[in-house]
């Protein structure tokens, strides 16, 4: 992969994860805590249940669950998904539930997917297909935006409820076992333990959670121009308290122009502050170019 690429790959992924920021309103989706789970048709898709109906919420009979719906699937999305019902294997024993829900506008399309991804989706557990399309049960009022929605339960009534738009592995899975753990005792397992192989540091682990958190939203497309201005002020407040922050920001928004993907980010407002950061902090020419290896010198043949 050449350089170019792959520092705006690190940019893309820097401006995609799932930190919150402290002040981002709150996203609803599905049964808030305290109501009542009722019961809803999915479709199965593996072993005897393939093609076959069942409901996963009378299947829990009011034993500790973790119920996962995949709004989309995605590789964090899917990744987040297994480790959880990754832990639901490990504690079986403990009479966890554990089942995963797919929603689809096409479930023809949907089983033939599932074969093709068998090795990657969650393994000795229920897997189904919503039988209500895209928007799930009607009851539950999940919300379409988000990429998953993690709900756990117990008794049939809803313990936590975990909507996440942009699934992070490494933030996400800890927090959601983490109410698991309160329901059914014990300690929250680490990702080796769920099977999660350790990633290489990321290329913004200069930046802190907050600063990720508030450039995501940022350049949310949903945003609005006053939003967009409060959340930048916020930035460059953190800007100025740090000068390896306001290099890391100005680098993002330089390797972003300079791939020539600036109008793909956010509203106009948002491009013209990374420009902006861009300009101030990594300008035009300041970034380090990969020197190309020297070609070995060809020999001339000698003369006879």
């Amino acid at each position: 992969m050449k350089r170019g690429v792959l520092l705006v790959a690190c940019a893309v992924l820097l401006l995609a994860g799932s930190v919150r920021g402290e002040d981002e309103p709150r996203i609803f989706s599905g049964p808030q805590v305290g109501e009542k789970l009722v019961g809803f048709q999915v479709q199965g898709v593996y072993g005897d249940a393939e093609g076959k109906k069942f409901d996963v919420v009378s299947d829990s009979q009011g034993r500790p669950m973790l119920l996962v719906f995949v709004h989309k699937r995605t590789r964090p999305s899917i990744a987040t998904a297994r480790a959880l019902m990754k832990f639901v294997e490990m504690r079986k024993k403990d009479k966890l539930f554990g089942a995963v829900v797919l929603l689809t506008d096409d479930l023809t399309a949907t089983a033939a997917w599932t074969k093709r991804a068998r090795r990657a989706l969650p393994q000795n557990v229920p897997i189904g297909i919503s039988v209500d399309g895209l928007e799930g049960p009607g009851a539950y009022g999940l919300n379409r935006k988000v990429t998953l929605t993690v709900l756990v339960a117990r008794d049939g009534k809803v313990a936590a409820n975990f909507p996440l738009v942009q699934p992070s592995l490494q933030a996400d899975a800890p927090r959601v076992l983490a109410s698991v753990v309160k329901l059914i005792g014990g300690k929250v397992p680490t990702l080796a333990q769920l099977g999660v192989r350790k990633r290489r540091p990321a290329a913004g682990r200069g930046l802190s959670p907050r600063v990720q958190g508030l450039l995501r939203r940022m350049i949310q497309k949903t945003a609005t121009k006053d939003e967009v201005e409060t959340v930048a002020k916020q930035i460059e407040a953190e800007i100025a308290k740090d000068k390896a922050t306001a290099k890391r920001v100005g680098q993002i928004g330089r390797r972003i122009i300079d791939a020539g993907r600036l109008k793909t980010y956010g509203t106009p407002p948002a491009q013209a502050f990374l420009k902006r950061w861009a300009d101030r902090y990594a300008p035009a020419g300041s970034q380090p170019k990969k020197t190309q290896p020297k070609k070995p010198a060809t020999k001339k043949p000698a003369a006879r």
